[in-house]
């Protein structure tokens, strides 16, 4: 009946009736755990080996154990995972539409090891066990509990029992140990170092139920771990889980020794009787190892440029191991060897692996100059190590993405500038290429010395230096720019060609602003507030009607269009 309520809750969409959120669960009967654990357990930084259930590692036998879906129900803060109860794992499933849910599986399992914490006997156990290695020195997982005991008999004996027994090397002196990681969180100190261990009587609402007395329980400080759901047959079934409480959402936790096999025991019996069924629900993929990086950095350039003495640094921080060898592939268009290199930093080629001994190491991806770049190709590089030598499963990975591309060389021209005023333009012809910066050096009298072109206010004679920096940082030119400033005349030179010539000449004489410009089109003024005051096709412009000031000539010609300023003065 509790399926068909389920379902039905499931389907139910009609107007202004929500759909009821409630746990599903699967059934793992017919999987083989070590496949199940990986499948479902598993997350980063772990290697899980030697998985059984119920001490057997062929197919899983009974229903105790299974998968669990969330569907939107947010009490356990987990949108899936596994699930170990007492009984069938379909009881665990919501709505709670019974207090005192039970069922029993066959054949049923008794737990040795939990046997002897409990002296009036366990039964229906469900465990799951396996080993496991991490490459860093911290595992954890999430889980919650849960039991149809909490209405009626919290603080009795009838207190079903779960543990996560964690046996391998103690990191500080390396004896070997076995510890229960369900502990309620903080509870741990050196009184007590054991913690804990989350139960009925020791994780409620604070208070005996039914027949419980105060005396039988572990502990009632911890209520604000604990979720009430106790069914009531007047109100109804109450949509998450079947369980008449449950745990928030808490995590088992261990320090361990990198490398070293521990072996993780997940075990629930039922206690004193086989009704009332308790469940453990574990968060999909979080039984996890921070993951350890191979450590590898790069300045933020996404290019490899073929054809220029250019490479991009890879610098390997050596900090997650002391020694090994970094094994590396290639994937992408562009080909190893053939493309691009690898370099170290002592200048060797690395084809497929090399050794880290150091606590710093660069390498340097250099495109050849033989590349074939009639097309942008792409670079991959994997890089891979095992941490853990007897376990080579234990792989860190590092991939690195480029895109190789033709480098853009570029050459300026030198030049000379001849100057009869003070105020005027300077230049240098740009041969072939396309720069991305530029920088006059030095920048004495340059309005803007990181552009090809500027005006200038340069009274004598001066040598100068424009540097321009190829596509994509591939190569920088030099030119040469020599400026001769002879006297103070009115005539100022407007722009300048690639020859270096300048494109027209502006001066002031006899009342008049006259343009010199071979194939000249057109001519404007503008005053200092940027207004047109003429706009025509001659080469001269009186001044007559024009105040004292600097005002902007600017010319068109069939070579291009240059502005420059002149002062008149009356």
């Amino acid at each position: 009946m509790k399926q068909i309520v389920t379902t039905v809750c499931a389907m139910l969409l009609l107007g202004g009736v929500a759909v009821a959120q409630n746990v599903t669960v699967s059934s793992a009967k017919g999987e083989m755990p070590g496949t199940f654990v990986q499948d479902n357990l598993a997350g980063g930084g772990v290697y899980i080996f030697n998985a059984k259930f119920n001490n057997s590692s062929g197919a899983i036998a009974t229903p105790n154990i299974g998968t669990f879906q969330s569907n939107g129900f947010e009490g356990l803060s987990m949108e899936k995972g596994i699930v170990l109860t007492t009984g069938d794992v379909s009881i665990a499933a919501g709505p709670n539409d019974n207090s005192g849910a039970s069922s029993q599986v066959s054949p049923v399992y008794i737990d040795p090891i939990i046997n002897e914490y409990v002296p009036q006997g366990a039964t229906e156990c469900a465990v799951l066990e396996f080993d496991f290695v991490c490459m860093s020195n911290y595992i954890s997982f999430n889980y919650c509990f849960g039991s149809e005991e909490y209405q009626n008999f919290t603080c009795t004996s009838f207190n079903d029992m779960f543990a996560f027994f964690l046996t391998g090397p103690d990191p500080e002196t390396g004896e070997e140990l076995m510890r229960n990681i369900a502990i309620i969180p903080g509870t741990a100190t050196d009184l007590n170092p054991d913690g804990i261990p989350v139960a009925v009587n020791s994780v409620n609402e604070g208070k005996p139920t039914g027949s419980g007395v105060a005396d039988n329980c572990i502990s009632l400080d911890y209520s604000d771990y604990f979720v009430k759901n106790y069914y009531n047959y007047s109100t109804g079934p109450i949509e998450g889980v079947q369980y008449e409480g449950y745990t928030n959402k808490l995590i088992a936790e261990a320090s361990i020794v990198p490398c070293a096999v521990y072996h993780i025991y997940i075990t629930i019996c039922n206690v004193s009787d086989k009704a009332y069924d308790s469940g453990v629900f574990i968060e999909g993929n979080s039984f996890e190892a921070p993951t350890a990086a191979i450590g590898l950095s790069r300045p933020d350039v996404g290019q490899v440029l073929g054809s220029c003495p250019f490479a991009i640094p890879l610098t390997l921080a050596n900090t997650g191991f002391e020694h090994g060898t970094i094994n590396i592939t290639t994937d992408g268009t562009a080909k190893m060897g053939v493309d691009y290199d690898l370099i170290d930093d002592e200048g060797n080629i690395v084809v497929n692996q090399f050794d880290i001994d150091e606590s710093v190491r660069k390498l340097y991806i250099r495109g050849r100059q033989d590349a074939d770049l009639s097309s942008n190709k792409t670079i991959e590089l994997n890089f891979a190590t095992s941490l853990c030598a007897q376990f080579p499963q234990m792989v860190v990975y590092d991939t690195q993405r480029f895109n190789l591309t033709k480098g853009t060389d570029v050459k300026l021209g030198d030049t000379t500038i001849a100057a009869t005023q003070a105020c005027f333009r300077v230049s240098a012809p740009l041969v072939y290429g396309n720069p991305t910066s530029y920088r006059w050096e030095p920048t004495t009298g340059i309005d803007n010395p990181y552009a090809r072109e500027s005006s200038a206010n340069i009274t004598e004679s001066r040598d100068y230096k424009l540097y321009a920096t190829g596509g994509t940082g591939c190569n920088t030119s030099v030119a040469n720019v020599s400026v001769k400033v002879s006297g103070s005349g009115p005539t100022d030179y407007v722009g300048i060609d690639e020859a270096g010539t300048p494109i027209a000449t502006v001066r002031v004489a006899e009342g008049k602003i006259v343009v010199e410009a071979e194939g000249l089109q057109r001519v404007e003024l503008y005053d200092v507030e940027g207004r047109q005051l003429v706009d025509q096709a001659t080469s001269q412009i009186s001044t007559a009607n024009l105040a004292q000031g600097i005002y902007t000539v600017r010319v068109s010609t069939d070579k291009g269009v240059s502005t420059t300023k002149i002062s008149l003065t009356k």
